[in-house]
């Protein structure tokens, strides 16, 4: 595909339905209280709110383009078990649980006229995990832009760290191979990608409490070595 047929892909396509608007509204609102509840106050509740909302639509968008690349169309879903579980486990903690980030996951369905001739017409899991896994890391990248103005230029605000912590602890749990988060459509659509897409995060988490290291170049090259050990003791015995 071309990159102009891309573009007008998105031109004609790309929007959000009202029950999508509805639920990035409903989503930012519930953990923009629990991210601000510890520090309770207006401004820090509406600065919050504010973050994570351009925060998960952002993940959204990046998941709807790459899924118009492929002719798929990706919709947003509130996960509303993820929310009241988020929600009451931080409450009964004080505010000190606020990490539990499962707002919700997409659903995915074809644009029949962009899948015309396409082999094995029907959604193809593989392709889903492709479309699901470029969530996780279009936050990680989201939230990584500001942690680099934070590190490396005068322009670092205190938000910026907040805004880098919530972004990766989303992109962590967003990762997780449940229904109805993105990791359940990585994991069982290619496990080779999610093997080296979770292991190149942990590796990046991993660097960062141990040494205080922001670097994707080694967590992809450890994910790399944990996908080969992955890869020779279980998908060559299996």
């Amino acid at each position: 595909m071309t990159i102009m047929e891309l573009l007008s892909r998105i031109k004609h396509d790309f929007g959000f339905n009202k029950d999508e608007v509805v639920g990035f509204l409903i989503s930012a609102a519930v953990f923009g209280f629990i991210y601000a509840f510890r520090r309770f106050t207006l401004g820090e509740l509406l600065s919050a709110v504010a973050f994570i909302l351009v925060s998960i639509v952002f993940h959204v968008s990046i998941q709807k383009i790459v899924g118009l690349h492929y002719g798929v169309k990706v919709e947003y879903r509130v996960w509303w078990y993820g929310l009241l579980a988020a929600l009451i486990v931080s409450l009964l903690s004080g505010g000190r649980v606020w990490w539990i980030i499962v707002p919700g996951g997409i659903t995915c369905s074809l644009i029949a006229r962009y899948r015309v001739g396409a082999f094995r017409y029907g959604l193809n899991y593989a392709m889903l995990s492709v479309v699901a896994i470029s969530g996780p890391i279009a936050s990680l990248a989201f939230g990584s832009l500001f942690k680099n103005l934070v590190l490396y230029t005068p322009l670092g605000l205190p938000i910026f760290n907040d805004i880098y912590r919530w972004n990766l602890i989303y992109c962590l749990f967003t990762l997780l191979p449940i229904p109805p988060l993105d990791g359940h459509y990585s994991f069982f659509g290619s496990r080779n990608l999610y093997v080296l897409t979770a292991g190149s995060l942990f590796v990046y988490v991993l660097l960062i409490l141990s040494a205080k290291i922001y670097s994707w170049i080694y967590a992809f090259i450890g994910g790399i070595l944990i996908w080969i050990i992955y890869y020779i003791l279980i998908e060559e015995r299996g």
